[in-house]
């Protein structure tokens, strides 16, 4: 592999692309994602606050008539949608 090879490449990094967007990979919580220009790339603190907060989810008691309630909150927050 060549300097020539890798130069459109070095000019997306020199021009502050993310690295992931350049390779089309990213990783979260242990898996890797497919991305492209347009998908946004999390931050180590978002990856942080999701463990935190699934650890948080999962030892709070979801009675039988608030389950469906209790999983359709851990689902908006896992996608990164507000409610």
């Amino acid at each position: 592999m060549t300097f020539e090879d890798l130069e459109p490449e070095l000019l997306r990094l020199s021009e502050f692309e993310p690295l992931q967007q350049i390779t089309g990979v990213a990783e979260f919580l242990g898996e890797e994602f497919m991305v492209t220009k347009d998908t946004l790339i999390p931050r180590p603190e978002t990856e942080e606050l999701v463990f935190k907060s699934t650890v948080i989810f999962r030892t709070v008691p979801c009675w039988e008539s608030t389950r469906n309630w209790c999983r359709n909150r851990m689902h908006y927050f896992e996608s990164g949608k507000t409610c």
